[in-house]
């Protein structure tokens, strides 16, 4: 088909602006998926700029950015990736990517809630996936939004995080907790601890109340950050 001429047009103005939007979604990309690794409601965390991606090396040979996508599990499995997507109030909750605004999905229970769970599994649909299309809001806006919402879904999970980040406790399912990482009882697995790596500016208390990353624990590592 052939777009009318006001559709050109928007084409024309946006492609403008793109490189800018790009690299704003890209940094606000960045410092959120830090702020999940970091945070003991979230199992794991899957965006190419972080050091535990999989293939963080080879974005770094063949991008000049991380992209705007993030995906990670949320403690609580369907539960709680349902609540945290019905906490968030800034974020939208919808599953188109590349927009102004950050979108977030849970599939286990909005795309693919029909889908066999067999099928999800095989596919790498897992209950606690979520999947955050960053935007170009303000990235203290989207932390704090991310942060309440985050405090909703532990609701459904109750967790407990060990008061000694240096001990050597086990918990009832014999689980050690190791001097580098935290350790948490959740109800969604009776009986053991859920072992989270901790950043440096999380503090491990019994009273957990997340921290937001410091200036020096969101710079890129290793040279990658936004296009240019």
């Amino acid at each position: 088909g052939t777009m009318d001429p006001h559709q050109a047009w928007l084409v024309l103005r946006g492609i403008k602006t793109l490189g800018l939007r790009v690299e704003k979604a890209q940094a606000n990309a960045m410092q959120l998926a830090r702020y999940l690794e970091a945070h003991p409601v979230v199992d794991w965390v899957r965006y190419p700029g972080l050091d535990s991606h999989p293939q963080h090396e080879l974005a770094l040979r063949q991008m000049r950015g991380a992209g705007g996508i993030i995906s990670f599990g949320v403690a609580g499995g369907v539960e709680g990736g349902r609540r945290l997507i019905d906490a968030a109030e800034m974020m939208v909750r919808a599953v188109s990517l590349g927009g102004i605004e950050t979108l977030i999905e849970h599939p286990a229970s909005m795309t693919h809630k029909g889908v066999p769970m067999d099928e999800r599994l095989e596919a790498g649909i897992t209950d606690d996936l979520v999947r955050i299309a960053v935007g170009c809001e303000d990235v203290e806006d989207l932390l704090a939004d991310l942060e309440q919402a985050l405090e909703k879904a532990a609701d459904a999970v109750s967790v407990q995080v060990c008061p000694d980040r240096s001990c050597d406790q086990t918990g009832p399912g014999g689980a050690e907790c190791r001097p580098d990482q935290g350790h948490r009882l959740s109800t969604h697995t009776p009986g053991r601890y859920q072992h989270t790596t901790l950043g440096s500016v999380i503090s491990c208390s019994e009273n957990f109340t997340p921290s937001r990353p410091s200036p020096e624990f969101l710079t890129p590592p290793n040279g990658i950050e936004s296009s240019r």
